[in-house]
């Protein structure tokens, strides 16, 4: 695969960007956190979550937890892949 197959674009950097500056621990955000955390509105937030997901950079998961025992609804998280993509080529 070229590089340029591997390149992301600027939305898609974006929001991996931001599920990598709180995922150093696997943390998993909701749309509404990553909104938040870029300016995008939910439709391209979401677009971007799931085409990260397809690429093997962002995961996907149901169920979640707060750290008080509360139901967190869903979320996604940077993989170990998608935080080496930010760290080597997103910076």
């Amino acid at each position: 695969m070229s590089s340029h197959a591997n390149t992301l674009s600027p939305v898609n950097l974006k929001v991996l960007k931001a599920l990598n500056d709180s995922s150093g621990d696997f943390c998993f955000q909701s749309f509404a956190t990553l909104m938040k955390e870029t300016g995008l509105d939910r439709k391209v937030v979401r677009r971007a979550c799931r085409f990260l997901a397809r690429r093997g950079y962002a995961e996907f998961a149901r169920g979640l937890w707060t750290d008080e025992g509360e139901v967190a609804g869903s979320g996604y998280a940077a993989t170990k892949e998608g935080l080496k993509y930010v760290r080597t080529q997103g910076s």
